[in-house]
């Protein structure tokens, strides 16, 4: 079912207006009788780096620019003759299947007493090549001239693709005729493709390379495929921002979505399910392109599903789709080849760093920063050949100039269930939770603020019915507290509000968490059993007393508008309050701070989240 829907989406093609902009400019380059620049697209697998050459190469054509050439490399070449005749093969046949769309390209540019000559000159080429193609050995010079030929008649973009099949594979000079010059001994056919690309800098040809080997694409023209040195230069594209996510939803609404649902004649709740898979995508994707068509696979294949609940609410919509994406996610995307080549990754003596990196920094959000750095190259070397390994394996993706992002919270998924340390179990736990799921809104996707970590931590604690509850000391304040443990037991369902709250008309239902980030001075809020709990929560280091006295002024405002409920207010700091000379504390307010969290959170957590606040704020 997910491969009818696969076809229907790869015809989707949205944003990347920079990345087209870019190629249109080094495109108009390429027509300028100069040497020209090999390109190499970088990033990590499934950022969408085929697509975005597939539709600039067919673009091309449409608007009767040029010549679009997708060469695939693979490993299977022994022999430079091997590798040269199977390059003109394709390029050829590419030339043959687009014919007639270079005759009119030909007709279009050309003067008309010019017309009769070219036309005549291109089947001359035509009929010289498939002559060459009958040799069982063909050269560098034949095939290098042939390609640079069919430029003078049009301009060609030239794609090679999974550039990394090239390295590593020794190839054996089989040709005798070639000069001292060419003649190399255990030649990597990457640095004889190179040879072949530095012969066509000349040509009117835009040459771009790309590939799922981030090391190796980034070496090129440097440490690698010295031919094209200091003839190279980098592109990076990147994940998709939040308004491209946006463009996506509109274009699979429109071109999929909305044919199904006419089809099926359903129109009931299709606008809050719309809604609900915008969300998901924008909390969860991460922006990867690879990511989002998968999510969106699952989402068309339970789409009919999804329709016929009639009371459908953002959380039946997590539950319904999460799940099968999950498990999905890990045979398809993530499998368990790549979990264990994170766990041969181990074996380096700077793993630590780098995953200590990823986990700290993944619990405030995607990003991730700059990789550790070390005094010594060669070390530094090592951790970076890490950070390249996870790029390749696709748990990373890089946003910026040496600024790389968790690919999204499928791959976190993946990657911390690799390990089993303490706060990794925990931040697993809070992962998996369904309450914080539902908190998750937002590009970033997960944890982007400490204040969500915290509430998200609170409720993993006090829902579970292993808490302790002989851990609390046995005072006045901790019995409010254990109280606010049970509420918090009782919780059923979590719901976002958009806005601020009119306190006035607002309708409380029972044991739901509120969400309102947008609210004046209250955080979350909780009614249940007739009890009204009002949350404000701060992580500053050195919390205002002023803020306090606005929360408790709030709470006295609420109470006026809901008289017959027991209006409690919650302040949460993450650091020590500064309570003296402070008059604020009353009976409807409980202030926990620092130390007064270790029964909830554990004294590991806590430490943690103090620790990543203090570098922050430094």
């Amino acid at each position: 079912m997910l491969t009818k829907y696969s076809r229907h989406l790869k015809k989707i093609f949205i944003g990347r207006k920079e990345e087209l902009e870019l190629l249109e400019s080094i495109w108009e380059d390429v027509l300028e009788p100069e040497e020209h620049y090999v390109y190499v697209l970088l990033n990590a697998p499934g950022i969408g780096k085929t697509r975005l050459l597939k539709y600039f190469g067919e673009n091309l054509e449409k608007r009767y620019l040029g010549l679009y050439f997708h060469y695939p490399c693979d490993s299977r070449h022994q022999t430079i003759s091997s590798l040269n005749k199977t390059l003109l093969e394709r390029f050829f046949r590419n030339v043959m299947a687009k014919r007639k769309y270079i005759i009119t390209y030909i007709n279009q540019i050309s003067q008309a007493q010019e017309v009769k000559e070219k036309l005549e000159g291109f089947q001359k080429l035509l009929d010289h090549t498939n002559s060459i193609l009958d040799h069982s050995k063909i050269t560098l010079d034949e095939t290098v001239t042939i390609i640079d030929h069919f430029s003078t008649y049009i301009p060609i973009f030239f794609v090679a693709d999974e550039i990394q099949e090239f390295q590593g594979r020794i190839i054996v000079n089989d040709i005798d005729k070639e000069s001292e010059r060419q003649k190399k001994e255990n030649e990597t056919a990457l640095h004889y493709f190179t040879r072949i690309l530095k012969s066509l800098t000349w040509s009117n040809i835009l040459i771009i390379l790309s590939g799922t080997q981030y090391h190796i694409l980034s070496q090129i023209g440097s440490k690698i495929g010295s031919p094209i040195a200091q003839k190279v230069k980098q592109v990076l594209i990147k994940n998709f921002t939040p308004q491209e996510v946006d463009q996506y939803v509109d274009a699979v609404t429109q071109e999929i979505v909305t044919p199904i649902l006419k089809e099926k004649h359903i129109s009931h709740g299709i606008d809050a399910l719309l809604s609900y898979y915008r969300q998901f995508l924008q909390s969860f994707s991460g922006g990867h392109p690879r990511t989002i068509v998968f999510i969106t696979e699952w989402f068309l294949a339970e789409l009919e599903t999804l329709t016929k609940r009639r009371d459908l609410n953002y959380q039946d919509f997590l539950n319904v789709l999460m799940p099968l994406i999950e498990n999905d996610f890990k045979k398809r995307i993530f499998s368990h080849e790549k979990m264990l080549q994170i766990q041969e990754l181990q074996a380096s003596t700077f793993f630590p760093l780098v995953y200590h990196w990823i986990i700290t920094h993944s619990h405030f959000g995607h990003f991730l920063g700059t990789p550790p750095t070390v005094d010594d190259p060669q070390q530094q070397e090592e951790i970076n050949h890490l950070v390249y390994q996870l790029m390749t394996m696709g748990l990373i993706v890089q946003n910026g100039a040496n600024q790389y992002y968790l690919t999204s919270y499928f791959h976190l998924l993946a990657f911390v269930d690799c390990f089993t340390e303490e706060y990794v179990l925990f931040l697993r736990k809070i992962l998996h939770d369904r309450f914080f799921k539902l908190l998750c809104g937002g590009h970033a996707g997960f944890g982007y603020t400490f204040e969500h970590i915290l509430i998200a931590a609170l409720i993993v604690k006090g829902y579970q019915p292993s808490t302790s509850e002989s851990k609390l000391p046995k005072n006045a304040k901790t019995q409010k507290l254990h109280e606010i443990v049970q509420m918090l037991r009782q919780i059923q369902s979590v719901e976002l509000i958009h806005g601020d709250v009119n306190w006035k008309t607002i309708a409380l239902k029972r044991n739901v968490l509120y969400h309102s980030p947008h609210a004046h001075l209250i955080d979350l809020f909780l009614f249940s059993d007739n009890n009204l709990l009002l949350i404000q929560m701060t992580t500053a280091v050195y919390p205002k007393k002023e803020k306090l006295y606005s929360f408790t002024r709030k709470i006295n405002e609420i109470k006026e508008y809901h008289p017959n409920k027991k209006v409690t207010g919650w302040y949460i700091s993450l650091f020590p309050v500064p309570l003296e000379k402070c008059d604020c504390t009353t009976d409807s307010l409980i202030i926990s701070s620092n130390h007064d969290l270790e029964p909830i959170l554990g004294d590991s957590l806590l430490k943690r989240l103090m620790e990543i606040k203090k570098e922050l704020s430094t």
